[in-house]
């Protein structure tokens, strides 16, 4: 019966259960096992707290040769965190919050009560009831602060091993023991969402004991033991990249991305703290071999726009280390910032209003240069976000390379007009485009309108620009054309009447090129009334239509 089932949805099933659970199911249907243990392996997720789970199947000579991509989730819970970050009253608000809530939750239950737990124990009830209540809740407290404090003390033993040293053991360890492993991935949660291997932990240890009184989450656990940062952390990402420095490392992992939350609010990078700072860490000549089998990279970096001297942490090694991957096919560099700036907030005149995340530049030496300005010879793909160039810089650049096809910019800062930026490009016989997307382009049009005194309080909003208008003025060849940013259309916008103007449906036109767009009538035509409907072909052949697969009900 099992083996009717299509592979992928078995897997996703019995991805669930675990490994005592699988061995149950082995003794069952062996041939079942043999089929969905390829897919159930396929990709493993772990964490510092699961890391054992990665070093288990590395080792199994069955499930090893099955892994193909490895998801590591960076977790943010430091066992001795800092005074400023998190002071240690905070936390232990935090969990005497949990405790007391865990305690209500159990007294009621117990007897029937219905309330909101924001009140104090046993409110609205008489006095002498009310004494019991905030008793037994003291009581109930007696017996969950041990288990909490297990809880705490697990996770904190666990985030004790996420140092660089250890990590980059487990996974060069690891990476040679995998031989299909292709890629791998590092993902960023926010202290209370759902952690990728939060299944396995809640069904071990003394969170498994403490879920039998009280059904409590690990992702609830960790948004009261990890606290929000600033920086998000780095471990994994530093420790893979020193295991694929390794001589003798895999030369199969092919793939290496720094992947954000899908959640709109939650897109940001990685904080990688300078090499000086840890002691443990491996000296810069090694870790600039760790891209060099890469055919894709993609990198999400969080920087520190309050600093001109250290914007980009690691600057000048990832800029080495990228000058040595020759095989990139694919390069994506997203560069964000929690720092945000906004026209009219009392810079002068002669101040950007807007501030990108510096490009870097080979005659530039004020500025950290992230991107070497090198050849890759087989580079088709490219993905640039939030950089801040001049039109000499990203013309030098993207000239250089001789088999870029696919381009895309969001949220760029150009030091200069992109009118002439695609002039150039159009102008070049040799650079050609399948495909061009610009997201939000910022450049000295939008600061000459932002910075003129005369319109104190008020700034113009770009309109959309097309993308296909922009590929093909990019690939026209002899001229002729009309490049589309000399009839950019603007829309002066108040910034008191800001919030109504997004709420407005008239103009709530949010466009992919610009922040907000402006609404034309050309761009939203009245549809044709037709009072009569489709008109019936009576010759059409309905017996020659291909069965539907849906099944119709009553039939």
């Amino acid at each position: 019966m099992l083996n009717q089932f299509p592979l992928e949805i078995l897997g996703h099933v019995l991805s669930f259960l675990e490994r005592d659970d699988l061995q149950a199911l082995r003794l069952v249907d062996r041939a079942l096992s043999r089929k969905v243990e390829p897919v159930l392996f396929r990709t493993i997720c772990v964490s510092i707290l699961t890391i054992d789970r990665l070093q288990k199947i590395a080792s199994d000579p069955k499930l090893s040769i099955v892994v193909e991509e490895l998801v590591y989730q960076e977790c943010d819970f430091d066992p001795s965190p800092k005074w400023d970050a998190d002071r240690p009253w905070f936390s232990d608000v935090r969990m005497s919050y949990l405790s007391e809530t865990i305690a209500q939750f159990n007294v009621y239950v117990r007897r029937g009560m219905q309330g909101d737990m924001e009140e104090s124990p046993g409110s609205g009830l008489p006095e002498d009831e009310t004494s019991m209540v905030k008793a037994e809740v003291e009581a109930e407290r007696v017996k969950i602060d041990p288990m909490l404090t297990a809880v705490k003390q697990s996770y904190s033993d666990l985030a004790a091993l996420q140092t660089p040293s250890y990590l980059h053991q487990v996974f060069r360890d690891a990476f040679r023991k995998l031989p299909k492993l292709r890629r791998v991935i590092c993902v960023e949660p926010e202290a209370g969402c759902p952690s990728l291997d939060s299944l396995r932990l809640e069904r071990a240890g003394a969170l498994q004991e403490l879920s039998n009184i009280f059904p409590l989450s690990d992702h609830a656990v960790r948004s009261c033991l990890q606290p929000d940062s600033w920086n998000w952390p780095s471990h994994g990402f530093m420790g893979i990249w020193r295991a694929l420095s390794d001589q003798h490392s895999n030369p199969g992992i092919q793939h290496f991305e720094i992947r954000r939350d899908s959640d709109l609010f939650l897109k940001r990078g990685i904080f990688l703290l300078p090499i000086s700072m840890e002691p443990a860490e491996p000296e810069a000549h090694v870790l600039v071999n760790g891209f060099r089998n890469l055919t894709v990279l993609s990198l999400c970096l969080e920087v520190n726009i309050s600093s001109r001297s250290f914007v980009i942490p690691q600057a000048p090694l990832l800029s080495r280390a990228l000058a040595r991957a020759t095989q990139l096919r694919r390069l994506e560099i997203c560069l964000t910032s929690c720092g945000v700036t906004f026209p009219g907030d009392g810079r002068s005149e002669y101040e950007l209003a807007h501030e990108g995340i510096p490009f870097g530049d080979y005659e530039d030496t004020r500025r950290e240069n992230i991107l070497p300005f090198v050849s890759f010879p087989e580079l088709h793909t490219v993905v640039l976000e939030e950089v801040d160039v001049t039109a000499r810089q990203i013309c030098s650049w993207l000239f250089m390379q001789p088999k870029l096809r696919h381009l895309t910019l969001r949220r760029p800062y150009l030091q200069g007009r992109w009118q002439d930026v695609l002039q150039r490009w159009s102008d070049n016989p040799e650079f050609q485009l399948d495909s061009f997307e610009l997201v939000s382009p910022w450049d000295h049009d939008n600061r000459d309108l932002e910075t003129r005194l005369d319109c104190l309080g008020r700034w113009n909003m770009p309109s959309r620009v097309s993308s296909d208008a922009l590929l093909a003025f990019i690939n026209q060849r002899g001229g002729g054309g009309t490049n589309p940013f000399k009839h950019r259309r603007w829309k002066l916008c108040d910034e008191f009447e800001f919030a109504d103007y997004i709420d407005d449906v008239q103009d709530d036109n949010v466009s992919e090129y610009s922040d907000v767009s402006e609404w034309l009538p050309e761009d939203h035509p009245t549809p044709v009334a037709d009072p009569e409907g489709p008109e019936f072909d009576e010759d059409y052949d309905f017996d020659a239509e291909a069965d539907s697969d849906i099944e119709m009900e009553g039939v």
